[in-house]
């Protein structure tokens, strides 16, 4: 359906990925009929840090 490979889909869904190909984010939009706002929400550098220091207490 979207030519994305199964282990690209795997490792976008279970979050295993540290970057993602334009290629790869307009093929999904295009298969699900939405803008790339509606794929990601941006989270500054800073906030993870902080989510990461609460999991490890």
């Amino acid at each position: 359906m979207t030519g994305i490979s199964k282990s690209t889909v795997y490792k976008l869904y279970n979050e295993q990925n540290s970057r993602i190909d334009f290629d790869t984010m307009d093929k999904i939009c295009e298969a699900l009929g939405v803008g790339i706002g509606n794929l990601f929400t941006y989270v500054p550098n800073n906030s993870l840090d902080e989510e990461k220091s609460k999991i490890m207490l």
